[in-house]
């Protein structure tokens, strides 16, 4: 795993596990969360004193993200069709959710009650009520859904259809189908949102370019050819 200083721009270079794929900072233990693809681990690196620990999960763990207000951490395992919930840094404990087919990304909702889960095979979202620790919904998107992201103050949830060339737009509150927005790119992948700049902006692996579109209106404002097979997972976009 790389950390790049933004003003210097040098790089410090810090050993995690096999295959490093989603990270996250954790604010309230200070520490850096990666989950390791081929380890079925996830690593916790204490930045400062230059120690990490590692706590068993699921098969092949790809997403991560972090309760906004408690800190629990959440691992999307995509081979075991599991979420797992860690408690606790110190104690190690884990409660663990069954979900449908090959769940690759978790995100917590802005106020922490709900989570939800992109499950690539199954070609569906699990929303799971993070205090009853259980799904109380299955619904169903286009082929392969990675991303998601969420704009709660115009009840939005925003996935991206990897195979099917596109961005489901459904309601928060009834997960009916609010929009669609067809062959926006050749596999969409990395999909996130800027509020203040008003923007979604998608990582098209196939097109090699990154779209920019109008957070609103849902138009197409720009596309930016990029290198080849562009890639971009969790909240990528700097606010």
């Amino acid at each position: 795993m790389s950390i790049i200083n933004l003003k210097t721009k040098e790089v410090e270079n810090i050993d995690a596990n096999k295959s490093p794929l989603g990270i996250k900072f954790h604010g309230i233990y200070n520490k850096i969360i990666v989950s390791n693809w081929y380890d079925d681990t996830i690593t916790i690196i204490d930045q400062e004193k230059k120690d990490k620990k590692t706590i068993k999960v699921g098969k092949s763990p790809a997403g991560i993200d972090i309760h906004p207000k408690t800190g629990q951490i959440v691992v999307a395992n995509r081979d075991s069709n599991t979420v797992t919930i860690i408690e606790d840094l110190n104690k190690k404990i884990i409660n663990t959710i069954k979900v449908q087919k090959s769940p690759f990304g978790v995100f917590f909702s802005s106020d922490g009650k709900k989570i939800y889960v992109s499950n690539v095979q199954s070609n569906s979202i699990s929303v799971i009520d993070f205090k009853l620790r259980k799904i109380i919904k299955n619904f169903k998107v286009k082929e392969w859904p990675y991303q998601v992201s969420i704009f709660p103050e115009n009840n939005e949830l925003f996935v991206s259809n990897q195979r099917d060339d596109s961005i489901s737009i459904l309601n928060l509150q009834t997960y009916q189908l609010k929009n669609e927005i067809s062959n926006v790119c050749g596999y969409p992948e990395g999909l996130n949102i800027n509020k203040k700049l008003n923007l979604i902006i998608i990582a098209c692996w196939f097109d090699n370019e990154v779209v920019i579109l109008n957070l609103r209106n849902k138009k197409v404002i720009k596309k930016i050819e990029v290198c080849e097979g562009p890639r971009s997972f969790g909240k990528f976009v700097i606010d």
